[in-house]
């Protein structure tokens, strides 16, 4: 599938490779380069029937997928054992010294993997699990647990040479219960050797995402951001703490700093301060001006002039930020996936594709210089509500020497979904052109006789999500996890609804409401 403005459709899960092997998934959570293939971590959240495999609906749970060179198709590399629903974290590592800091005769490149434990989270014997890929000839995986781990999402892998000991050390995040570390031994099955207990424990939040800044290791939980102090010894400091978040958003399902990533200084040359996502807003902090905090973008105003829509929710740099070289002037710009919800009455009403009460337009951000961005979209012309590009969680360079961007997503958001994951290939010039054409967001007629079935399926998807018991029935005092809390303001816009007042929100309710 080609669109008209220069993308085009790669992956779209619900298909089969050469071998006849099923590819499905919800999600597309990560992509990666590793030894010049592009791998892809899919999802099964939220997957209907969910965790039931039927004859014509294959759930095999999470998958690792590859693609061998511009021209092949998408074969399945891995499906992960458990099974467990989500791929959290896929990486290609690169590891050049041993346990003791001595030069390796070769440097070892690795792919891993992160998932939950399939027994879940915080329940006996549950382990968070690292997948490592060993063998490239084979493409054989060893699956093991994390020591003395609970058994939640392994988010983020990193490698970090500590400049007192000189060792290559792998880095890697598994929930609130802390950041653990390993070295390479090629004497293992999996090829690491992870300590018993986490580095840095305790943490308020899951941690989002870690990035080397001036030589230094960080990492980030809630609205803090935490450094280490490298030697034999090791410790971790808090030395930053957001200024901007506003309290409620700093939840588990939500998470806290996302993103964090390299971008230059503005206040000492040849340094780099970092840039990361929180609560709606785009934050660069100086560590070379006592780690001070500048806000240089609130997304929802940005979403807001581009599209005529207003937010008053986006999630930005799912796992990462991608820096590239601006075709233009060499200079490096930085590409930032996103998602927007709309709030219902337009996630009904939008001509656009929508899921749920979230825009399906496949958003990206594009940092030009600190403080200047632009919004841009893959999907322009629409495609279909069968086709939402909700929430761009990954985009990667072509590993195959081009000129090519991969961009892959979704998100659920706690609706019902199937065969919801896709990858598209683009380019850069595809995305300055999207930014540059003047938008208008337009708005279906709720009184047409040819857009009732379509409203009447957004109405179903949205009642799904509100309904918390799942008893089919959505009434004031429930909401799903992540919408409307239960504030006076969601008790309102309930009442508002519920026209038969029967103290049940119903798809009639709802059809009623957008006909006001």
């Amino acid at each position: 599938m080609a669109l008209e403005n220069g993308f085009h459709l790669s992956y779209k899960g619900g298909t089969y490779d050469d071998s006849g092997q099923f590819m499905g998934g919800t999600e597309i959570l990560h992509l990666t380069e590793h030894e010049g293939k592009l791998f892809a971590a899919v999802g099964y959240w939220m997957d209907r029937p969910y965790f039931v495999a039927t004859k014509d609906s294959p759930h095999p749970g999470a998958q690792i997928i590859r693609r061998d060179d511009p021209d092949s198709n998408w074969q399945l590399e891995c499906t992960l054992p458990g099974p467990v629903k989500l791929v959290k974290a896929l990486t290609s590592l690169t590891i050049e010294t041993d346990s003791h800091g001595k030069i390796l005769e070769q440097p070892v490149n690795i792919l891993v993997g992160g998932s939950h434990s399939p027994l879940g989270f915080r329940k006996p014997g549950a382990r968070s699990r690292v997948h490592t890929r060993i063998s490239s000839a084979t493409a054989q995986w060893v699956h093991t647990n994390l020591p003395n781990s609970d058994g939640e999402e392994v988010r983020a892998f990193r490698v970090y040479r500590d400049r007192e000991t000189n060792v290559d050390m792998i880095f890697v995040t598994a929930g609130a219960a802390g950041i653990w570390v390993g070295t390479y031994d090629a004497t293992l099955p999996g090829l690491i050797n992870w300590r018993s207990n986490p580095e840095l424990a305790d943490l308020p939040l899951r941690p989002m995402s870690m990035a080397q800044i001036n030589g230094k290791l960080y990492a980030s939980s809630g609205a803090s951001i935490y450094r280490r102090i490298d030697g034999p010894d090791p410790t971790w400091e808090n030395i930053y703490t957001d200024q901007f978040v506003s309290s409620k958003v700093l939840q588990r399902d939500i998470g806290g700093i996302r993103g964090m990533t390299a971008v230059p200084s503005q206040v000492k040359q040849d340094h780099d301060a970092i840039l990361y996502f929180l609560d709606n807003r785009m934050i660069r902090v100086e560590p070379e001006d006592n780690y001070n905090g500048i806000m240089e973008l609130d997304i929802t105003e940005l979403f807001e002039q581009r599209t005529g829509l207003k937010t008053g929710y986006t999630l930005g740099a799912y796992n990462d930020i991608l820096p590239i070289l601006s075709p233009d002037n060499d200079e490096p710009i930085f590409l930032i996936g996103m998602m927007a919800s709309i709030g219902p009455k337009f996630a009904l009403l939008t001509g656009r594709t929508s899921y749920g009460n979230y825009d399906g337009g496949g958003w990206i951000l594009i940092r030009n210089k600190p403080g200047q961005y632009e919004l841009t979209c893959i999907d322009d012309p629409p495609i279909t509500d069968d086709m939402p590009l909700i929430a761009i969680r990954s985009i990667v360079q072509s590993p195959f020497k081009d000129d090519k961007l991969y961009f892959a997503g979704f998100d659920c958001n706690f609706y019902i979904c199937h065969n919801t994951s896709w990858i598209y290939e683009g380019s850069m010039e595809a995305l300055r052109e999207t930014a540059r054409r003047s938008y208008q967001t337009p708005t279906l007629d709720p009184h047409d006789p040819a857009n009732q079935d379509l409203l009447k399926k957004r109405a179903k998807q949205m009642l799904y999500y509100l309904d918390d018991n799942k008893d089919g029935k959505v009434t004031i005092d429930e909401t799903r996890d992540g919408g409307p809390s239960r504030t006076e303001a969601w008790k309102a816009w309930f009442r508002s609804v519920d026209r038969d007042k029967d103290g049940v929100m119903s798809a009639g309710d709802l059809m009623a409401y957008i006909k006001s």
